[in-house]
């Protein structure tokens, strides 16, 4: 998939990270999960699910969602990375190492 600036994500890409869930459309996270042969999932549910994690992340290139990650977490004390999903034009170019450290970083505030 040629990238905007008409080669295979060859040219410097900025990608913007968001912590808020408030822009996203759940339908396109449904779709990339689809995408990576993760099953299929309802928008409704992974809103309700992602509503439930302390942390989420979500990686955009312009407006096109292609990325994400949340924990499942008790709210103080632990917390697990789940669903950290990558599309795959966009693998290996350091997406998924920013969406990891984000949510780390944001579990530094735990107890």
């Amino acid at each position: 998939m040629a990238h905007a600036c008409g080669a295979m994500l060859s040219c410097a890409m900025t990608i913007r990270i968001e912590t808020g869930d408030s822009d996203v459309n759940w339908t396109d996270v449904a779709e990339l999960f689809h995408a990576m042969a993760w099953g299929e999932r309802q928008p409704d549910h992974l809103r309700a699910a992602f509503g439930h994690s302390t942390f989420k992340c979500f990686a955009f290139d312009g407006t096109k969602l292609v990325g994400f990650g949340r924990t499942i977490d008790d709210g103080g004390y632990y917390a697990t990375l789940v669903d950290v999903v990558v599309h795959p034009d966009y693998q290996r170019k350091g997406v998924g190492r920013q969406i990891m450290r984000t949510l780390q970083d944001a579990m530094k505030g735990f107890w």
